[in-house]
């Protein structure tokens, strides 16, 4: 346990990091953001349609899935702003071949997201980002359904090999008493 807290509090800074060190760009011709216009396949890789889009992921490619609500899916802003986006571009610009894979769906609860786990770790993921929880906040649902459906997505991708980062996000002060 101690060292996956380790690593998560390490691999975060490091996503903060890649995420924040710069002004947003467009990713380069080789990024892969599935769900983007931009992702295509070389001939040599296998692929898939994601079931989200229809688009191609390539099979085999070491996968970072970040797994969360209008946060992570970028509502509002353009395809080069979103954060898994930002950290593809960061991740291509410093040589690390991984597919970041963008499975931020807007208006997504924990339970929605616990739902969709299975088939959102496609391929080959090695690591999890969960971010979610906003709208369980916003939406006034039981803190213990929140950390159940949390609990339940955490132990699913340890059991799969995934190191894992809960992203965290304070809910807001107007949701009645602590």
């Amino acid at each position: 346990m101690y060292r996956t807290v380790v690593f998560l509090a390490s691999f975060l800074g490091l996503l903060v990091a890649l995420a924040c060190g710069g002004p947003a760009s467009a990713p380069g011709p080789g990024s892969r953001i599935a769900g983007d216009a931009r992702d295509a396949a070389p001939a040599a890789a296998a692929s898939v349609p994601d079931r989200g889009t229809g688009l191609v992921r390539r099979d085999g490619i070491p996968r970072i899935v970040v797994l969360g609500d209008s946060l992570t899916a970028g509502l509002g802003l353009s395809a080069a702003e979103s954060f898994p986006t930002r950290i593809q571009a960061r991740l291509d610009r410093e040589g690390y071949d991984y597919e970041v894979i963008n499975a931020g769906v807007s208006g997504d609860t924990s339970a929605g997201g616990l739902r969709r786990l299975e088939w959102s770790l496609d391929g080959n993921p090695r690591i999890l980002i969960v971010a979610l929880g906003g709208n369980d906040g916003l939406r006034g649902l039981p803190v213990s359904d929140l950390k159940k459906n949390l609990s339940a997505i955490i132990e699913r991708a340890l059991d799969r090999g995934l190191e894992v980062i809960l992203a965290g996000m304070e809910a807001p002060p107007n949701n009645g008493a602590q």
